[in-house]
């Protein structure tokens, strides 16, 4: 009867981590919301962060520092030429890029998606009802993540729980349909469904389709003085993405060459190392 030990662990392991996985499902779910007032105007980084998520909030701040003269971008070189931040965003920008001059900055984007500071914009959207917490759905997710390992792990363990069983006649049939009932009622619950679309809204496209409609020629404030034309510039940047004008050069520096692009998705295709 030595097969019980490794199979009661299972269970056990499985059973702590789905209920670790429910619990961060339900923060989500139960998370409070005080509805933003109609007259509250979007802030810069909150209009950048309902369009596209985390990387535009920080190339909407390296806009803003580049407009206001504390960076330089040159020949694909990105220098911060003033470090002190304005704001907490701008500082995180700072301890992303460094101080040195750097070229092929664009290789250090993929760091503001998990920014702890930029996910606090997305946060404060989402206690206004707005979207999804991101804080909250990133502890989802590796909660999810932990319980594919135990699965895995449980697999395992039925395994070994069969061969220790397979000396004990007709004995060897219970840890196999006690593991195969396990790992079907784990991977029922690993599904991800319910927790991602319980935060699905349309309040925050429909904000900020309200905001573009109400200020068609977007003029945000800044810590600096800009001009009306760079104020215009940033709030481009801030809605729609794309550096223009002045900020061609920051978007050769900090957006990831065509050349680069291509040669990546080369090495993803299937049949060359890539997905399926």
């Amino acid at each position: 009867m030595w097969w019980i030990v490794p199979l009661t662990a299972a269970y056990a392991l499985v059973a702590a981590f789905s209920v670790r996985f429910r619990r961060r499902y339900r923060r989500i779910v139960n998370a409070p919301v005080t509805l933003r007032p109609p007259d509250e105007e979007l802030t810069l980084y909150e209009v950048a962060y309902l369009g596209f998520r985390h990387r535009q909030v920080a190339r909407t701040a390296l806009a803003a520092m580049a407009l206001s003269g504390r960076l330089e971008a040159k020949d694909e070189v990105l220098t911060i030429t003033d470090p002190v931040p304005r704001d907490d965003i701008e500082a995180e920008v700072v301890k992303v890029m460094g101080l040195a001059p750097r070229r092929e900055s664009w290789e250090r984007m993929h760091r503001f998606d998990k920014s702890a500071v930029i996910n606090a914009v997305g946060d404060r959207l989402a206690g206004q009802g707005l979207i999804g917490s991101p804080t909250l759905h990133g502890a989802a997710e590796r909660a999810r993540g932990h319980l594919v390992g135990i699965l895995n792990l449980a697999w395992i363990l039925g395994a070994v729980a069969t061969g220790l069983a397979v000396p004990e006649p007709g004995s060897c049939l219970v840890p196999i349909g006690a593991t195969l009932l396990l790992l079907v009622v784990g991977m029922w619950r690993l599904n991800p469904e319910p927790y991602r679309s319980s935060s699905l809204t349309d309040a925050g496209p429909a904000a900020l389709k309200d905001h573009e409609a109400r200020h068609p020629c977007w003029a945000p404030r800044s810590h600096d003085d800009l001009s009306d034309e760079d104020a215009v510039l940033l709030g481009i940047v801030a809605r729609r993405g794309p550096f223009r004008d002045r900020l061609v050069p920051l978007d050769r520096a900090v957006d990831r060459p065509v050349s680069h692009r291509m040669t990546e998705d080369i090495r993803e295709a299937p049949g060359l190392g890539g997905g399926i």
